[in-house]
């Protein structure tokens, strides 16, 4: 047996389905699917494959139509989402409004999870209808998502939510909010204008749109598992010039809107004229209001009597405990004249924004206000690793208050004060350079107390310098090479001359004048090229200039002795004194380890005063001593230095 073939209504009501049909013949369709019930269930038959009752296939005369669920394809064609029941599986109400509830359900078609907002009676239909056009239009992070909108067989639309796991806003204000400065989490004051700070953000984008919300309050804001925050229930919504057809004259009714204990003066009355952003400022403000206080701003069953406390109102009334930045905030968003209210939304949103950043400036200057006395009391128990690390947290929080909120001025006369003391305490303390530091932690000091650390840095830089130039002459190991070589030339040669002096005694003072000024030339001359090691320290500048002075001594000694044909042996006895007294000098001024030497010359000169014969051993032993002792110190200064290298290695 062949399949019946479809009716000419059949085909044209299948090619409509599958958006075959251009809009002039869509626009046909929709006009007898509004007007021709036979027509209407022959299209029900066509989307479903079944047959059904009368009963159960014609809609109660006030559910909407079918044409009026027409939506458009992505290729231009009009066609309609008129789906079976068993599309969207429905669980149990978990929420109900004043005209409808809402079911947990799934959507078959992708497996997810849904919330399923529906109307218990057919004349709230248009209502919910309305809701669901008016959210689809605003597809922002802060406003509940529109899956779908679905018509069940029977003609009850049903709205496709997105599923949000959270709690309704007004759970958490039942009571006051917590003013504490550094107070966190929920209920918090910062909390909640975080929250509103969101909400500000939703309704931004819905003004953009000309979509006036004017019902929010703390009963209509969702908080999701992870605080996600959704504007809800835009039952009430009012579309400012809507060019949008399905929008057009959407609230603009003469009626009253919202909710009493929070409506805007405008509301009142009742016309949609005074009705633009500025009345979702004014209700922004009062939620605001129930976050602080606990309970809603206006109350009262009376609306005419309402309204004229209203009108009354000079200003909102707050706990005593409520931030002076914050009250101003509420005060001007719910102010009775429009003109005196935040200028949009958006304004509102940066005095909040503005609100929470002097917030945490204020926390931060609190913090700092710690650490300071902390420091003050570790510089009294003379604990400065204490005071220092205290002194530079509590400069950290200062500055970090001044950049969130540069307009603080009290953190920055804090900041200046602790820059005060600290620096005084650093000066008593002779520490210039750390006073300096601590002076640049603040841009703006105090005249005199730079000058001061200025003054102190300049004694400090000259009392360091005439240290450096001190411990210069005091090291030993500056100039050690140029000495050892120098010892090792010219103290040979001096044993050498001794030797032959004290073996062959000349019967003239010329040979021994000759020796000594060749060998003080030679010395003059070495001096001279290594200057820059032996005249820049010190011990090495004494030392040269001693040997040069008992040189010049020697000098002058021997030229008398040769003018005046004086004996030599004598001669010799009064140079082993001045070697004596050189020596000493040399132990005094340089090193006490020079010592030995002006022992052996003293004692020599002693016992050649008494015997010029025992000139022959004591003037060699004399120069070897000499020598032998420059030798040994040079490499006692050596083998010390490269110890005092090793250790610091290690």
């Amino acid at each position: 047996m062949s399949e019946p073939q479809p009716s000419e209504d059949e085909a044209l009501l299948s090619a409509y389905f599958r958006g075959e049909l251009d809009d002039t013949e869509s626009a046909r369709v929709d006009a007898r699917l509004a007007e021709d019930s036979d027509f209407r269930r022959l299209g029900e038959r066509a989307l479903t494959g079944g047959t059904y009752s009368e009963a159960t296939t014609t809609a109660p005369p006030d559910w909407p139509d079918l044409a009026a669920t027409r939506v458009t394809t992505t290729g231009g064609t009009s066609v309609n989402r008129f789906f079976p029941t068993s599309e969207i599986q429905l669980a149990e109400v978990i929420g109900e409004g004043g005209m409808g509830v809402v079911h947990r359900g799934v959507q078959a078609s992708v497996g997810r999870e849904v919330a399923i907002k529906t109307v218990v009676r057919p004349q709230d239909a248009g209502a919910l209808l309305q809701e669901a056009y008016i959210t689809g239009q605003l597809e922002h992070p802060n406003v509940m998502p529109i899956h779908d909108i679905v018509i069940e067989t029977s003609g009850r639309p049903l709205v496709v939510l997105k599923h949000i796991e959270g709690r309704v806003w007004r759970e958490t204000v039942s009571k006051p909010a917590d003013m504490a400065i550094g107070a966190e989490g929920e209920g918090s004051i910062e909390w909640h204008v975080k929250v509103l700070i969101q909400v500000c953000q939703a309704l931004r984008f819905a003004h953009s749109r000309g979509i006036v919300h004017r019902d929010i309050k703390p009963s209509n804001i969702m908080i999701g598992t992870f605080d996600e925050v959704y504007l809800m229930d835009w039952g009430v919504a009012m579309a400012l010039d809507s060019n949008n057809e399905r929008l057009k004259n959407i609230g603009t009714s003469p009626s009253l809107a919202g909710s009493p204990a929070y409506m805007a003066p405008e509301q009142f009355e009742g016309d949609p004229a005074k009705i633009g952003a500025h009345t979702d400022v004014y209700l922004v403000g009062a939620s605001l209001y129930h976050a602080i206080v606990g309970k809603p701003p206006q109350a009262g069953r009376d609306l005419e009597k309402l309204q004229q406390a209203i009108h009354e109102r000079t200003e909102v009334s707050l706990p005593d405990g409520t931030p002076s930045e914050l009250r101003a905030i509420v005060n001007r968003a719910m102010n009775v004249e429009v003109s005196k209210r935040y200028r949009s939304i958006a304004e509102l949103r940066h005095a909040l924004e503005r609100f929470l950043q002097h917030r945490s400036s204020k926390q931060l200057v609190e913090s700092a206000a710690l650490h300071t006395e902390q420091m003050a009391e570790a510089q009294w128990n003379e604990d400065e690793a204490t005071a220092e690390r205290a002194f530079f947290d509590a400069a950290f929080c200062y500055r970090a208050a001044l950049e969130a909120w540069p307009g603080n001025t009290s953190a920055r006369t804090q900041l200046r004060e602790l820059v005060r003391q600290r620096v005084v305490q650093l000066l008593a303390e002779k520490a210039p350079t750390s006073a300096n530091r601590a002076l640049k932690l603040t841009e703006d000091p105090a005249p005199e107390l730079v000058q001061r650390v200025e003054a102190a840095l300049e004694a400090d830089a000259l009392s360091k310098a005439r240290l450096d130039e001190f411990e210069l002459g005091d090291n030993r190991e500056f100039g050690l090479e140029v000495r050892r070589v120098g010892g090792a030339v010219f103290g040979a040669s001096w044993v050498v001359l001794w030797a032959w002096v004290g073996w062959f005694k000349p019967e003239s003072a010329r040979p021994i004048l000759a020796a000594t000024l060749v060998y003080f030339g030679l010395a003059v001359i070495y001096f001279y090229r290594t200057r820059k090691v032996m005249w820049e320290v010190r011990l090495n500048r004494y030392n040269a200039g001693i040997i040069c002075v008992g040189l010049l001594a020697q000098t002058i000694t021997v030229s008398v002795t040769t003018i005046i044909g004086a004996p030599v042996t004598p001669m010799l006895t009064q140079l082993l004194l001045i070697w004596a007294l050189t020596a000493a000098c040399s132990a005094v001024v340089v090193d006490m380890r020079i010592s030995p030497t002006a022992v052996v010359y003293a004692l020599g000169f002693v016992i050649c005063a008494a015997d010029p014969a025992q000139l022959t051993w004591v003037l060699p032993t004399g120069a070897l001593v000499t020598v032998l002792t420059s030798l040994g110190i040079n490499f006692l200064t050596a083998r010390q230095a490269r110890a005092q290298r090793r250790a610091a290695r290690k």
